[in-house]
């Protein structure tokens, strides 16, 4: 539960157990609006996973597929925000968003992997899928990590699917504990959802 003064200053409350783990971390993140970077990059200096995915929309306020004339603006942010992601993270992999420009990405260098939507990741035994989009979830993984579409179930396959619209999720490993965390006080409002569902946007 987020205490007041995290509420107050826009931050992530973290539970101590987590912030105290030895454990390999795996960060995921996705549809992250500007105003939550600093908040963001104060998470990552106190959790400093050793992977970090975040599975799209790096900017979700520019909403970059219904505004394409603002990318330069896009680019504006996007670029030292990936650059604090990398820096806070041994590894960086970005799957890409409706809302991202694939083709200004792939000009920032070798700091960050780009990932195809349904691409599988394996990470100290564990398969790991990443996707923007929920429905490109491939089946054979032991975990979906997605952000567009909200989604909250495991599906009969048995895969554990992470939803990072509704939470930060932190997996750590070997142990398969996983930690879901609020993103900041507003962060739908600075998404610009006019409700809870943002599979419209």
């Amino acid at each position: 539960m987020k205490s007041f003064s995290d509420i107050l200053f826009n931050k992530v409350s973290l539970p101590p157990e987590l912030l105290s783990s030895t454990e390999f971390k795996v960060l995921h993140l996705s549809d992250t609006p500007t105003a939550i970077y600093p908040a963001i990059y104060e998470m990552l200096a106190k959790i400093k996973p050793d992977v970090l995915i975040h599975s799209g929309d790096l900017a979700d306020d520019i909403k970059l597929e219904l505004s394409p004339y603002r990318l330069d603006q896009y680019a504006a942010v996007t670029e030292p925000f990936l650059k604090n992601l990398a820096k806070n993270s041994k590894r960086l992999y970005i799957s890409i968003g409706n809302h991202d420009s694939h083709a200004f990405l792939k000009t920032l260098g070798n700091h960050f992997c780009i990932l195809e939507n349904g691409s599988i990741l394996e990470i100290h035994g564990k398969r790991i899928a990443v996707s923007h989009y929920f429905e490109n979830l491939p089946k054979e993984a032991d975990y979906g990590l997605f952000g567009h579409g909200s989604e909250e179930k495991k599906n009969k396959h048995g895969k554990f699917l992470l939803d990072g619209i509704k939470y930060i999720n932190i997996l750590l490993l070997p142990s398969a504990k996983v930690y879901t965390v609020s993103y900041p006080y507003g962060t739908n409002h600075h998404r610009k959802y006019k409700n809870m569902t943002p599979t419209l946007l």
